[in-house]
Order: structure tokens, then sequence, then C-alpha cells
């Protein structure tokens, strides 16, 4: 009876000390860890103010190039009148100068027609008179014959001078040359559109670090 309650006693010896071994083995497992706290991304607020100037300034500068579209349009026609005005003042000035002097060139070439005629008549009396006191005073040197070849030549030429002088007068008038007047004044030409201000574009802000995820 002792062996049997020996034997007895050994087997539930050997079962406490294996539920022992066991609690103490499912005691000691790795518990799980817990997941790491992802940290959630939140926008930089000078990104985002960036972002929204970079925006704007797009819109800003597409205006500017349509102001300064919409000014070389303004200015164009404006250009164009100025231009043909000036180009047209000129003409017509030039049109009438010329039409000026064309009347003075006509009047003026009928006088001189009538005029060179009795200028080479009175030349030709003048050159006769020269050449008869040369050989006057050629032919008798002497002071009665000197004094009479200057008598006799200051009688021809002035004969012929007042001749001259009378057949002008019966012309009547000479043409007057005309006077150019001054050329036009050439307008200022129009002023040209102010151009719009350029925008400026936003700086760009520096890069933030980036925060560490927290375990």
């Amino acid at each position: 009876m002792k062996r049997s309650k020996y034997v007895s006693v050994a087997i539930l010896t050997m079962g406490l000390v294996g539920g022992s071994i066991g609690a103490v083995s499912a005691d000691t497992t790795a518990s799980p860890k817990p997941a790491a706290t992802k940290a959630v991304k939140t926008a930089n607020p000078a990104t985002v103010q960036y972002q929204a100037d970079l925006a704007a300034y797009k819109i800003a500068l597409l205006q500017y190039r349509v102001a300064l579209v919409k000014n070389e349009i303004a200015y164009r026609p404006a250009l164009k009148k100025f231009e043909a005005d000036w180009i047209a003042s000129n003409q017509a000035f030039n049109a009438a100068w010329q039409a000026t002097w064309a009347t003075f060139k006509t009047a003026n070439d009928a006088y001189q027609a009538k005029y060179k005629p009795l200028a080479a008549i009175k030349n030709a009396a003048l050159d006769t008179a020269d050449a008869a006191f040369l050989a006057s005073t050629s032919a008798d040197s002497s002071a009665v014959g000197t004094e009479a070849a200057l008598k006799a030549h200051t009688a021809a030429t002035t004969s012929a001078q007042n001749a001259f002088k009378a057949a002008v007068a019966a012309l009547g008038t000479a043409p007057v040359r005309p006077v150019k007047p001054a050329d036009p004044v050439k307008p200022a030409a129009p002023t040209k559109p102010t151009p719009p201000v350029k925008p400026v574009a936003p700086v760009k802000p520096a890069v933030v670090a980036k925060a560490t995820p927290t375990k």
C-alpha cells in the first residue's frame, strides 16, 4: 500500500511541476509590439500661401499680357492716322508750292522771251560804242581827238541804255520770284499708352524638414 501511495504522490508531483513549467512558458511568451503611430502630415502654411499667391500671379500675368496687346491695338490706329495726316500735309504743301512755282515760271519764261532780245540789242549797241571809242582814240590820240571820242562814246552808251530801259518798262512789271513758305511743322506724335505694371512672381518658401514619426 505504501508503494502505491508513493507512486501516486510522484505522479501528482510531476503533474504539478509540469503545470508550473507550462504556466511559466505561457507567461514568458512575447507580447506583440503596438504598431507605431504614423504622424499625420499637415500642410505647411507657407506652402499653401505660396500656392495661392502663385495662382494669383499667373492670373495677373495673363491679364498683364492682355493689357499689353490691347495697348498696341489702341495705339496703332492713332499712329497710322498721325503718319497719314503728316504725309497728306506734306503733299498738300508741296502741291501748293509747285503750283505757285509753275505759275511764276510760266510768267517769267514769257517775260524773259521779250526781255532777252532787248538786252541783246542794248549789248550790241554798247559793243559798237566801245569799238568806235577804241578805234577813234587809236587813230587820234590828241587831246581834241580823245575828247571827241569820249563824248561820242558817252552819247552812244547813254542812248543804248535809255532805249533799253524804255523798252523794258514797256514790257511791264517783271514776275516776282515767289518765296517758298516755311516747311510745315510736324505735329507731335500720339502718346503711346502707359504700359501696365508687370506682376512680380511670389517667392517660393524654404523647404521644411520632415517631422520624425513617433514610434
